[in-house]
């Protein structure tokens, strides 16, 4: 009792004691090894426990102990105790989610076959289930080694799915469901083919039988019809339309929601067996609210709209025919409240949705432009409107990009005056908003001790990455939109031009100068309209000590130079020609000479710089 309480306490502490743990991490892993063959078969499970937690806690700490570790748990796999079997096999599933696919091939040949061996030789139902697991987590992990069990494996697997249907039986059919599915994806595509047409006329009988999203099987299908797409690609075709009318049959499932007074007793965050749990939200414009929903229609929905997504991407040139079913359930998602993860996924779609149209109407002959131009505008549409009140930076980042890819996909000047000046007022909400956020995070990390420095830091590179997707939806809208092109000029470029002011930071003067960019390289004829001023700002940043800063300035420099190489007269009026070139090279000759750094930002740096290197040289060899 005493030896099974202390390896417990071991793994419990783990996590909360992870730098003494960390220190002694080497001793501590022997220590609970040394257990592992105590004649007390409730020592030996505390010990192989304790090795499951700090499996679980200190993951990346552990690679180098793996040959210490694994044959410890081999040897468990044939323990006499089953409880002790069914963790050992646990303990591999961990394993195998917690390292890399090489790590993992390093043991995956002996993981299989000793796996395989006690699925077949134990009789308890607990222990297939959970080496059938364990099978998924190799799988998953994408093994080399798959292939080698794949004529072992599946008949095995298959054999659990044969079973009848018995609520006893619900969770191992599952699990071989999973790993079918998963097999089927780690596998090369000729390996798996023999086999194909029969698991997915499985699938289909299933889905077909199951009406119940509340089955847990229901959700295993939606996991194994994604596995299929990965591992079919073109050769899904013929299941399509089935598995899109199951999506679209889970999609139009009401959430069953219910409002709380706010100031009710109900405790947040708590799901009971139902699966129903209450929330607390923030929504923007209505303050505080407080709701009941069932948390397993929330994941039904997340699974089809995955499932959705990925057809869309693997199988796309049929997704013309669904696009008026997609925007009629999936664009309202886009305003779901309870969860960003199904807003981020119908801001994906609704993008992947009109660049799949896109090269499907290349390939027939653009016999669809109409009929994507009509789509694209509603999708810009919906996805305006929800940026507006969008709170979540992140999603906010997913509808840009979106709205970004639909841009692109779309034939130009699409959009109508309307629509264009919608997008314009939401785009500078956002750029007001965003630039608001990152001033007051600088502004609090002077106030916050060092443990919220970290989320103010990840706060901050979201903003970031925010600011930057909606620089790429103005770059888009000067491309494709002549609309767009003089609210430009009058509302957006001279913010973008304070944004260069030195009171401000790097994030803020790269956004600027990738605008400029934009301007260059986009309407280069009204562009130098205001070179002097264009040119000052490239030549002032292009030695900048941020090297994604001055990637964004050499590049707009080397556009400048091609400029002023065509039209001389373009010179600033205070400078001429040689002394300008001139002192251009010399800060490039400085840059060059500047102490290097090995990091990838660096290299897309200083590739800007010699590409204006060579447009001196090209353009003003004589100057020089």
């Amino acid at each position: 009792r005493i030896r099974q309480s202390a390896l417990l306490c071991v793994g419990q502490i783990a996590e909360g004691c992870r730098s003494a743990f960390l220190k002694n991490l080497e001793q501590i892993v022997s220590l609970v090894l040394s257990h592992a063959r105590d004649p007390h078969e409730r020592v030996r499970f505390a010990a192989l426990s304790s090795l499951a937690q700090i499996f679980t806690d200190f993951a990346d700490d552990l690679q180098m102990k793996y040959e210490q570790i694994i044959p410890t748990i081999y040897h468990m796999l044939e323990d006499s105790t089953p409880r002790i079997q069914t963790l050992a096999a646990a303990s591999l599933c961990n394993l195998c989610d917690s390292a890399s696919t090489k790590e993992v091939d390093a043991f995956s040949h002996d993981i299989l076959s000793k796996i395989s061996g006690l699925l077949t030789s134990s009789p308890y139902l607990f222990v297939k289930e959970q080496c059938v697991g364990t099978i998924a987590a190799v799988a998953e992990n994408g093994s080399k080694h798959l292939e080698n069990f794949y004529h072992q494996l599946l008949p095995m697997l298959t054999s659990i799915l044969d079973l009848p249907y018995e609520k006893e039986n619900n969770l191992l059919r599952c699990r071989a469901l999973d790993a079918v599915t998963l097999i089927a994806g780690a596998v090369s595509k000729s390996c798996f083919a023999p086999d194909s047409a029969r698991i997915c006329n499985y699938l289909r009988a299933q889905m077909s039988s199951t009406v119940d999203e509340s089955d847990m099987f229901f959700r295993y299908i939606m996991r194994g019809w994604s596995c299929m797409v990965k591992a079919l690609e073109e050769d899904f075709e013929p299941y399509i339309d089935d598995v899109v009318h199951f999506i679209f049959r889970t999609l139009r499932e009401s959430t069953e929601l219910e409002c709380l007074p706010i100031d009710s007793d109900v405790e947040e965050d708590d799901i009971d067996d139902e699966g129903t749990q209450v929330i607390k939200l923030s929504i923007k414009g209505q303050g505080e609210r407080k709701i009941r929903l069932k948390t397993s229609l929330i994941e039904d929905k997340i699974l089809a709209m995955t499932l959705l997504l990925l057809i869309i991407e693997k199988s796309g040139t049929q997704v013309v025919r669904y696009l008026q079913e997609i925007i009629n359930l999936v664009t309202p998602l886009l305003t779901f409240t309870f969860t960003e993860d199904v807003r981020n996924l119908a801001a994906r779609i609704s993008g992947a949705c009109i660049a799949s149209s896109a090269r499907y109407n290349e390939k027939s002959g653009n016999l669809h432009t109409e009929t994507i131009a009509l789509f694209a505008s509603h999708f810009i549409g919906k996805l305006t409107l929800a940026l507006k009140d969008e709170s979540e930076t992140g999603t906010a980042i997913e509808f840009l990009s979106a709205i970004d890819t639909i841009l692109k996909g779309s034939p130009n000047n699409f959009l109508d005056s309307m629509a264009v000046s919608s997008l314009k007022e939401v785009m500078r909400q956002v750029f007001a908003e965003g630039i608001k956020r990152r001033q007051d995070l600088f502004a609090s990390l002077e106030e916050e001790d060092e443990e919220d420095l970290e989320d103010i830091m990840e706060e901050h590179e979201d903003e970031e990455t925010l600011l930057i997707e909606a620089v790429d939806v103005i770059g888009r809208l000067l491309k494709t939109q002549e609309a767009f092109f003089p609210i430009f000029l009058s509302e957006f470029l001279p913010d973008f031009q304070n944004l260069l002011s030195d009171k401000l930071g790097d994030a803020e003067h790269k956004i600027a100068l990738c605008v400029l960019d934009d301007f260059l390289e986009i309407k280069p004829e009204t562009a130098v309209r205001m070179f002097s001023n264009i040119l000052a700002a490239m030549i002032k940043f292009c030695s900048a000590e941020s090297y994604e800063v001055m990637q964004a300035a050499n590049y707009g420099l080397g556009l400048c130079l091609d400029l002023l190489a065509q039209d001389r007269s373009l010179c600033p009026p205070e400078s001429n020609v040689v002394g300008l070139v001139n002192e251009i090279a010399e800060r490039l000759v400085q840059i060059f000479h500047r102490k290097r750094h090995a990091v990838e930002e660096y290299y897309h740096a200083i590739a800007n710089v010699a590409s204006c290197a060579v447009k001196l040289h090209q353009g003003f060899a004589s100057e020089l």
